[in-house]
């Protein structure tokens, strides 16, 4: 089993809607909805995390407001090269701002949409984004 930390953001636009995306080919959560974020690279800190991993995967750029907790899960994932391999991941919560960019998906992020908060609790989240939005009060576990 790997251990990975990672980054789950948080980020809001002007109509207080939060950008939330799927996995490409549902390699990891299949079928869920999820926040931009991903690992944090050896030697890289967790604000350049936060922003290199929205950029990537949004093309947007944004402004951290604050960290807020942390959520982990005991999951897999379905490899590039089709094999399952057993994760513990700990992701580092932030809330965000858009500062800047065109929305467009990128890297593993595909169909990325803007919810309302209160929409939230009829879509099917992964355990990390669950425990993040049952923290803030957004649904009820």
């Amino acid at each position: 089993m790997k251990n990975l930390i990672g980054v789950g953001v948080i980020i809001e636009n002007e109509k207080g809607e939060i950008l939330l995306g799927q996995k490409e080919n549902g390699r990891i959560y299949p079928g869920c909805w999820i926040l931009p974020g991903g690992a944090i690279e050896e030697g890289e800190k967790i604000e350049d995390a936060v922003k290199r991993e929205v950029k990537e995967e949004t093309n947007l750029d944004i402004e951290i407001i604050r960290p807020i907790n942390f959520s982990e899960d005991f999951t897999w994932k379905i490899k590039r090269d089709g094999q399952k391999e057993n994760y513990h991941i700990i992701a580092l919560n932030f809330l965000t701002k858009m500062s800047g960019g065109i929305l467009k998906a990128q890297d593993d992020l595909v169909n990325p949409t803007w919810v309302s908060k209160e929409k939230l609790k009829e879509l099917k989240h992964n355990p990390l984004s669950q425990q993040l939005f049952t923290f803030l009060g957004w649904i009820k576990d």
